[in-house]
């Protein structure tokens, strides 16, 4: 088991920053964003334990695609060192805490959506929320708006399979 979370729902427990929504089934946990990775992944820390948390429901580009480095700069500029809620779901095979993501009650694994600096992980992504995420997805594709500037961006689960 992951001892960030463990620490996390000890700390929140004690201090009382659980949120809680939608009739009791969400909670959210508070961080500080410690390290942009990418563009679906930060570092935070909560007391003196960090943790790496991947983007739940989104994809980025990956490192040496297009549109990866605006999509890194745009959430280092939003949330670095900022105090953000986390919405926790599962750890990966990683060690990764899968999260969603909120800063000023603006949902960020939605906003990079919008932003057309990820897409919709419809692997991953089968909560009702993801249906909005998808029409924020047509709605960036539409109106060009970053990654989709390119006339037929790859999505990366597509470029790291052309890879190997």
């Amino acid at each position: 088991m992951n001892y960030f979370l463990i620490s996390l729902v000890v700390v929140t427990v004690l201090t009382g920053s659980v949120k809680t929504g939608l009739g009791g089934q969400e909670k959210w946990y508070q961080a500080i964003v410690t390290h942009v990775i990418d563009g679906d992944t930060i570092q935070v820390r909560n007391g003196k334990q960090t943790a790496t948390v991947r983007l739940w429901g989104i994809d980025a580009p990956e490192w040496d695609q297009p549109y990866s480095l605006e999509g890194k700069r745009f959430l280092k500029k939003l949330i670095l060192y900022k105090e953000i809620e986390m919405q926790y779901f599962y750890t990966d095979d990683y060690d990764r805490l899968i999260a969603q993501l909120k800063y000023k009650n603006q949902n960020i694994n939605e906003l990079l959506v919008q932003k057309g600096y990820a897409w919709v992980y419809d692997r991953y992504c089968n909560k009702p929320i993801c249906r909005t995420w998808k029409n924020s997805e047509k709605k960036a594709r539409r109106t060009k708006r970053g990654l989709w500037k390119d006339d037929k961006p790859i999505s990366p689960w597509q470029w790291k399979w052309k890879k190997e």
